[in-house]
C-alpha cells in the first residue's frame, strides 16, 4: 500500500517546522518564467560546476530563478558569495537552514 508507506513516514514539513531557513544572499524574482531549484550540503565539489554551467546556459531570453537550499550550516558564506558572484548569475535566492534538515527536509524546502 502506496498511501499507508508515505503516511507512515511521517509530515515532512511538520517535523521541520521548527528550523529556520533564512535568505542570506540574493532575492526571489516572482516573475520569473522558471524556477531551478538547488538542494545542497554544504559547499560541494560539484557546486561550482554546475554554478559554472548555468551561467553558460543560452536562456532564450527567460527569466530562470535560481532557488539553493543549504542543508549544512556552516561557515563558508562568504567563499559561496564570491562563487556566485564570480559567475555573474541574476536571479539567485541562496537559503541557509540554522540546523540540518535532512536529505527529504532540504529537497521540500
Amino acid at each position: 500500500m502506496f498511501v499507508k508507506k508515505v503516511w507512515e513516514c511521517g509530515n515532512n514539513f511538520f517535523k521541520t517546522k521548527d528550523i529556520n531557513s533564512r535568505l542570506v544572499y540574493g532575492s526571489i524574482n516572482e516573475n520569473a518564467d522558471f524556477t531551478l531549484a538547488i538542494p545542497i550540503y554544504g559547499i560541494g565539489r560539484y557546486l561550482e560546476e554546475t554554478l559554472k554551467n548555468i551561467s553558460e546556459l543560452d536562456t532564450y531570453g527567460l527569466c530562470i530563478q535560481i532557488i539553493i537550499s543549504d542543508n549544512k550550516p556552516n561557515e563558508e558564506i562568504g567563499k559561496f558569495i564570491d562563487i556566485l558572484e564570480k559567475y555573474g548569475l541574476q536571479n539567485i535566492a541562496y537559503y541557509l537552514s540554522d540546523a540540518s534538515l535532512g536529505q527529504l527536509g532540504n529537497f521540500n524546502r
